[in-house]
């Protein structure tokens, strides 16, 4: 048998403390594995990492690229790509180091199938879907942005923490009335 690591992520703390997905990648990442006829050997477990941050810079993700590095595994296994990745540069610049050392990255769910990138077609799918996955990122990025401005221009709350200078009431913000908010005049 071939051995494998598996690698899950959750994005936020709180994600992290409810366990929302993480179960359910490891599960379905065990059943792939069997499937297969790999041996998992571990499954790297990331909690609260957002994936924009380079899979080396990760905890668990240099722990997994340091097991490759010394070979302890033949097969990288993510249930979804942006799991692993959201940045292209990143996901192909790995990726093309795993495929030197002769490692495959298998992405169990894109879209309903797997992906292997052990073959032409799954290396040439996983170029494809790693410029999308960016480009996600990207957009949500642009939304959260987009949706910011709009709070802050209608004085609605858009943060945890009430700005200087408001009250806050509900989800709107109030400018204080407090003299020691307003600008006097100089006096000569």
């Amino acid at each position: 048998m071939e051995k494998a690591i598996g690698y899950v992520r959750v994005s936020t703390e709180e994600q992290s403390r409810e366990g929302v997905s993480l179960g359910a990648q490891q599960e379905r990442i065990r059943a792939y594995a069997t499937l297969r006829g790999l041996e998992l050997v571990h499954i790297y477990c990331e909690e609260g990492v957002s994936g924009k941050v380079p899979l080396r810079q990760r905890p668990e993700g240099a722990k997994l690229v340091e097991d490759i590095d010394k070979k302890r595994a033949k097969h990288v296994l993510a249930l979804k790509l942006d799991r692993l990745f959201r940045n292209a540069s990143d996901a192909l610049s790995q990726s093309e180091q795993w495929d030197k050392r002769k490692v495959a990255l298998h992405i169990i769910d894109m879209g309903g199938e797997a992906v292997n990138t052990a073959s032409a077609m799954g290396k040439m799918f996983f170029t494809m879907t790693a410029g999308f996955a960016e480009m996600e990122r990207n957009l949500i990025s642009e939304r959260t942005k987009t949706a910011l401005a709009h709070k802050k221009s209608v004085s609605r709350v858009y943060t945890r923490i009430t700005p200087l200078g408001f009250d806050r009431h509900g989800d709107q913000l109030i400018v204080q009335e407090s003299d020691r908010y307003r600008i006097s005049p100089c006096q000569e």
